[in-house]
């Protein structure tokens, strides 16, 4: 199972700033460069979950690079990422 998520740049003013958000998990972070938002992004689910031995990472595309903003993340622990997305987003699989 893969998270996806989105990198994108800032307009106008904001220019200078990158953005990546993982919508299913609620996290977005920014910073300074594309880079830094994804090892940004990595540390932020990281930390959410808090668990010994929670390892997350990115899959970016074949060719390692990111088309049309998009990234994946892939984790050592599955379930724990799951469990933190039904937190985070509380009667998003009610079916009332």
């Amino acid at each position: 199972m893969r998270f996806a998520g989105n990198v994108w740049r800032g307009t106008g003013r904001q220019a200078d700033v990158w953005y990546a958000k993982v919508h299913i998990l609620n996290v977005e972070v920014y910073g300074k460069s594309e880079m830094d938002v994804l090892c940004l992004i990595c540390d932020a689910v990281s930390r959410i979950v808090d668990q010994p031995g929670f390892r997350v990472g990115l899959h970016l595309r074949d060719d390692e690079q990111i088309r049309d903003g998009t990234f994946y993340l892939w984790t050592t622990d599955e379930d724990a990422l799951c469990r933190v997305a039904d937190r985070r987003n509380p009667g998003w699989d009610d079916d009332t």
